[in-house]
């Protein structure tokens, strides 16, 4: 399957997937004075869990937690805790793993604002329970979430560790050889690691499809990967990527990817009536059109190529009189519209020349039947089908054709699949 060209430059993708359902959410090596530290599962990349909180957790309500020592389940001694949709992992016998000596809290203190005091030979640290801010040798660092205390136990943060190892409290220790790993297992986990050897499931993606499949529950598994990939679990208009591309003949433009400002394409041919569509589409379009009349069936161009300051008028003038949710459904904004590309139209029946395209109702038609039967053998898809609304995030448009080649509408006709779901099912590198 082609690569998605025309997406803009994005961080690079984990190259491994994970083999198993357990999720290595902490590792944390020490020996000698070095220290390393990832997300990880094991002996593959993954990315961690922050930025979940509460509901919107994609980890069951109660996650099954194993703390690992040097590949031994120590949490007997060693445990970890899932609260409100973070990790945390007990502090006080891990210090005393590093040799740190624990000063504070005691045992038998009762306040609820306990102060952590742990030194080693040559460094001290603070840390007041239930906030963010630790003080290592006078120097304020911040935790990603609060500590808490749970009894006798003080749980901290994964990201604790890390920070005192950057500040260098345990690099005296040169005689322990520490490999620190906190394992989860959760049945939506479970159910994604059964699709793990699909071949577009993206492993740096793993716990989005996790927090899908808790959002959408009766979505299938397949689909949960899917929307994912095509970034659907986020919000219309946010994460926007440039168009790096946008001369692409499978230039993917919808709400979450946008062409360049001022960019018009360099070949654009009138195609009749002063609409203009690039070269590659004018020819397969003048083709198409040909075809359909030795059947009979004729047909007008509405729209084409749009310039970005046409777009802006029609999208304003829908705002005003719909309000931009609505607007939003049934336009596209400047810069987020196919027909930007020139290789977009708007086709309807040769009589209508005013009036709007819903008006027409294109889709009880003959020239839609012939649409259906017969423009991917010209190049040409429709592109907001009715029943895909919530993927393109457009209402249904039986009159928007887009041309994508004739390999591609082919491929895209036969499976039933929009520009967003083919590109979200490239395979994953």
């Amino acid at each position: 399957m082609a690569k998605a060209k025309t997406k803009a430059k994005t961080k690079a993708k984990a190259k491994t997937k994970a083999r198993n359902i357990f999720l290595v959410l902490l590792i944390c090596s020490i020996g000698g004075i070095g220290v390393s530290w990832g997300w990880n599962t094991y002996g593959n990349e993954m990315p961690g869990v922050s930025g979940f909180t509460g509901e919107d957790s994609p980890l069951d309500p109660s996650p099954k937690l194993t703390v690992m020592l040097n590949g031994s389940d120590v949490s007997q001694t060693c445990s970890a805790h899932y609260e409100e949709g973070q990790i945390y992992v007990s502090a006080l016998p891990l210090l005393e793993q590093l040799g740190v000596a624990v000063l504070a809290p005691s045992p038998s203190a009762s306040s609820s604002s306990k102060t952590l005091w742990a030194v080693t030979k040559d460094h001290e640290l603070h840390h007041s329970l239930g906030t963010t801010q630790i003080s290592l040798d006078g120097k304020t660092l911040t935790l990603e979430y609060p500590s808490i205390l749970e009894g006798d136990n003080v749980y901290v943060p994964p990201s604790f560790f890390e920070i005192i190892s950057a500040g260098q409290l345990s690099q005296e220790i040169d005689e322990i050889n520490m490999n620190l790993a906190v394992l989860v297992e959760s049945s939506r986990l479970q159910a994604l690691n059964d699709k793990k050897n699909t071949p577009y499931f993206h492993a740096d993606h793993l716990f989005r499809y996790a927090d899908y499949v808790k959002k959408n529950p009766d979505l299938n598994m397949e689909k949960v990967i899917i929307y994912v990939n095509a970034n659907l679990d986020k919000p219309f208009y946010t994460d926007v990527s440039v168009i790096v591309q946008p001369e692409d003949i499978l230039v993917l433009c919808n709400k979450y990817n946008q062409f360049p400002d001022g960019y018009v394409p360099k070949d654009l041919k009138n195609v009749g009536s002063g609409f203009l569509l690039r070269a590659e589409a004018a020819e397969a379009y003048q083709k198409m059109t040909q075809a359909a009349a030795e059947h009979g069936v004729f047909f007008r161009l509405r729209s084409a190529y749009r310039s970005y300051r046409e777009q802006q008028g029609l999208y304003t003038n829908a705002v005003a009189r719909q309000g931009t949710s609505q607007a939003d459904l049934y336009s596209a904004r400047p810069g987020y519209s196919e027909h930007h590309s020139g290789l977009a139209i708007d086709v309807t029946i040769p009589t209508n020349v005013s009036g709007s395209l819903a008006s027409v109702r294109f889709e009880n038609t003959p020239q839609f039947a012939w649409f259906q039967q017969h423009a991917h053998e010209y190049g040409f898809v429709l592109r907001y089908p009715s029943d895909k609304v919530s993927v393109t995030g457009y209402a249904y448009e039986p009159w928007h054709y887009r041309y994508v080649g004739t390999d591609t509408a082919k491929t895209l006709h036969a499976q039933e699949l929009t520009l967003e779901e083919y590109f979200a099912m490239e395979q994953g590198e």
